[in-house]
């Protein structure tokens, strides 16, 4: 007897479609996850970075006086610094810590005190 076969799909290709499918899913979800974590870190960095900078201009706009140091804390991480005036400059040294960060990053920096 001779059977004919019917337009459509057997249960073999429709298992293979779905598990290709819920690869394909993973493989984008795991990607995107990805992609905001690292967008936060950077973000993170870009505005300790920023915090930085302000910190090189306050010390730029005064005049060499007695060393100082601290810390700060803000929505991207932590910020330890420390300036000493040395021959009519601030020799300024901050570490910043970015949320999600495995380490610090340390910026040095001399700038001529203010007259």
């Amino acid at each position: 007897m001779h059977t004919t076969r019917t337009a459509g799909f057997t249960l073999t290709e429709v298992v293979v479609a779905l598990l290709l499918a819920s690869v394909a899913g993973g493989s984008l979800a795991t990607v995107l996850l990805a992609e905001q974590r690292l967008r936060l870190i950077a973000d993170a960095e870009r505005e300790g970075a920023r915090a930085v900078r302000e910190q090189i201009e306050l010390f730029a706009s005064r005049a060499c006086g007695a060393d100082s140091s601290g810390w700060r804390r803000g929505a991207w991480g932590d910020m330890h610094w420390s300036a000493r005036a040395v021959a009519g400059a601030w020799l300024l040294s901050d570490s910043i810590r970015p949320i999600r960060a495995q380490r610090a990053v340390v910026v040095t920096a001399t700038t001529r005190c203010a007259p």
